[in-house]
């Protein structure tokens, strides 16, 4: 079986092909996209009352889940590995910098 990783703050773990369990911090959310990278919980969606649930059950039914489910694992972790290459791998990003430095119009 697959190792699961729960993540507070570094979510790169991505590019390790594995599934993500993560609480919804800082900008956590633009990198895992719940149900189809991994489960971002304490969110909305997490709660029977419309606030945004903090306890650690849906981080245990998240994780229960993908026990269950090699098949899930698997579609996950390829899913969030794709999506660090194409938006967070480092070489990216400079490039992403660079053309947001270089290519801006001067003020008029």
């Amino acid at each position: 079986m697959n190792v699961f990783i729960i993540i507070i703050t570094n979510y790169t773990i991505v590019s390790y092909g594995l599934p993500i369990v993560t609480s919804d911090v800082g900008g956590v959310s633009e990198m895992v996209r719940h149900n189809i990278d991994g489960y971002v919980f304490g969110t909305q969606e997490d709660s029977q009352d419309g606030y945004c649930d903090t306890s650690q059950e849906p981080a245990v039914k998240h994780l229960l889940e993908l026990c269950k489910s090699e098949h899930l694992r698997e579609a996950m972790g390829r899913s969030g590995t794709r999506r660090y290459k194409q938006l967070f791998q480092l070489s990216t990003m400079v490039k992403q910098y660079r053309k947001l430095i270089f290519d801006v119009d001067p003020p008029r």
